[in-house]
């Protein structure tokens, strides 16, 4: 069906002003993940943080990818290791400040 010149055809979609418009993706893991790295953060220069894998509430696996995407998005490189029954995280490059 033609519309009229002069009129609009309505939209489908919603509008949204784009400041109110989020940046960036925060994913199931973004709370866990950001107060690692804080923690991360404020560790000295050659220690590492031993987090309980029974605390993680979700798979050692799915932690140790979020925070290695951050640590590559950000160009601050981080190293895991873990035995059975915790998660060993820390800094590998000149302490260096890692931002979520």
């Amino acid at each position: 069906m033609a519309t009229k010149k002069g009129s609009k055809k309505k939209s489908r979609f919603g509008e949204v002003v784009q400041a109110d418009v989020p940046l960036g993706r925060s994913g199931k893991h973004h709370a866990l993940v950001t107060e690692l790295l804080h923690d991360l953060n404020e560790l000295k220069p050659g220690m590492a943080l031993k987090v309980a894998i029974a605390d993680l509430g979700t798979s050692k696996a799915k932690i140790r990818s979020a925070l290695l995407r951050v640590s590559k998005a950000t160009k601050a490189p981080i190293a895991t290791s873990s035995d059975a029954k915790y998660l060993y995280i820390w800094k590998t490059l000149d302490g260096k400040p890692i931002k979520p």
